[in-house]
């Protein structure tokens, strides 16, 4: 009697449609159910306009008054769109393809689309050019992604990987009520002496670091800092940080910082592309290309970045980073132990830094997240379910259930055996509307 009173009401909701010219339907797709954590098969997803209206087991045969777009997925598996919590909105060139311009930042939006790329988070831009970059998302929402940002990086003067920089409480108040007043719902500073990639910079003050991020917890703001080191992190955990914008690399997290963690409800993104980049720029970037699977990158471009010169230019900078590598063992360590422990974790790239490639870089950090050793439906809950819930976008969209955005990827074989399996997504949609096809 179920299964009958289902297939009516779906057979009822295609009449009321079959003039639609904005419905898809998607049929014989396996779905990756990640609350139940299994494989729902051989489903049939109905989209129209810009949300799925019904997932069932209809067939074909049935859908004879149907005028929207069939697409057969029999064999395929379907995932939610993804969200990149850590991106400059720059291409990844040493140009800084993108940056600084509203019409070059939104050319970037346009492209993590293609990627299947739903949301992302900007750490690190300048106020003015963040405001209209969400002014042109809003009128144009069906066209690029749902893009928050946290304005400037604040770091405390001549501080390391800053953009506007404070001496006192006065300073302070001036950065976030500015922020407040745009309606910016995050806030991040940095609290890192760069000494793990070899440098030397001035850090915060204990005492304006937490003026800091008490007064923007009065305004209802986020905070986040951007923070290396293990102890640093417990500092500033201590002192009520929200979240961690990149992986602890100087050594292996203990329980006192996984406690902490668990007590701040904090998130952490491990962004594991740019240490891998870091510590080995040439491997790391022709690793991100093997994941260019919309072709979207010319030879050209890639030998741009993958060349001697572009290798010679990043050592130049950071000569002392490739003795720095064994730090690796730890990220990936502490990145499982997050996971393992019950904390966020939320992938992010810091995309936009060169040699960490808009669009094939987020594929890359999932493979990444793989090596590390965290089962594959807790990397998709770390780059879908979690970070939509702390942006709080999670009851619009990152299901695949009747009345959320139709924002997906579907590929060809099934990610829960091998996240890079990612690599054979042939389909992507968002809000209803087909972006990338093979």
């Amino acid at each position: 009697m179920m299964k009958t009173t289902t297939l009516t009401l779906f057979l009822t909701l295609i009449a009321n449609i079959s003039l639609s010219q904005n419905a898809i339907l998607l049929e014989n797709v396996n779905i990756v159910n990640l609350e139940k954590k299994r494989i729902d098969k051989n489903k049939s997803i109905l989209v129209v306009d810009n949300k799925i209206v019904d997932v069932s087991k209809t067939k074909r045969t049935l859908l004879k008054k149907f005028d929207g777009k069939i697409i057969d997925c029999k064999g395929s598996y379907a995932i939610p769109s993804l969200v990149d919590m850590h991106h400059h909105m720059t291409m990844g060139d040493f140009n800084f393809s993108g940056g600084g311009s509203t019409k070059k930042q939104l050319e970037v939006l346009e492209q993590l689309v293609l990627y299947g790329v739903q949301a992302i988070l900007n750490p690190n831009n300048p106020i003015g050019v963040s405001s209209e970059v969400i002014e042109k998302v809003k009128d144009k929402a069906n066209k690029y992604p749902f893009t928050y940002f946290t304005g400037p990086s604040i770091a405390p003067k001549n501080g390391g990987w800053g953009s506007y920089y404070v001496e006192n409480n006065t300073e302070v108040i001036k950065i976030i009520d500015s922020l407040h007043s745009l309606k910016f719902r995050h806030v991040k500073f940095t609290y890192d002496d760069m000494s793990w990639l070899g440098g030397e910079h001035p850090i915060f003050d204990k005492e304006l670091m937490k003026f800091l991020i008490n007064y923007a917890h009065s305004k209802d703001m986020k905070v986040l800092v951007h923070v290396a080191d293990l102890e640093k992190a417990k500092t500033v955990l201590r002192l009520g940080v929200d979240g961690l914008v990149h992986g602890i690399v100087t050594e292996k997290v203990d329980d006192e910082f996984l406690k902490l963690m668990q007590k701040n409800n904090a998130i952490y993104i491990p962004t594991a592309t740019i240490y891998e980049t870091s510590f080995n720029f040439q491997k790391s970037v022709k690793r991100q290309f093997k994941f260019d699977v919309w072709n979207s990158y010319t030879e050209k471009y890639e030998d741009s970045l993958t060349n001697d010169a572009s290798n010679k230019q990043w050592n130049t900078w950071w000569p002392k980073a490739e003795s720095l590598k064994y730090q690796l063992e730890n990220l990936y360590f502490n990145t499982k132990k997050v996971q393992e422990s019950g904390n966020i974790l939320i992938t992010g790239t810091d995309a936009g830094t060169p040699g960490v490639i808009t669009g094939v870089s987020i594929y890359n950090e999932l493979s990444l997240t793989q090596k590390a050793g965290v089962d594959t439906f807790e990397i998709l809950k770390a780059t879908i379910k979690n970070p939509l819930e702390f942006l709080g976008l999670y009851k619009y969209t990152g299901e695949l259930k009747k009345n959320k955005l139709a924002n997906l990827i579907i590929m060809k074989k099934n990610p829960i055996d091998d996240i890079d399996n990612i690599n054979s997504s042939w389909l992507i949609l968002y809000k209803g509307k087909i972006v990338s096809k093979k």
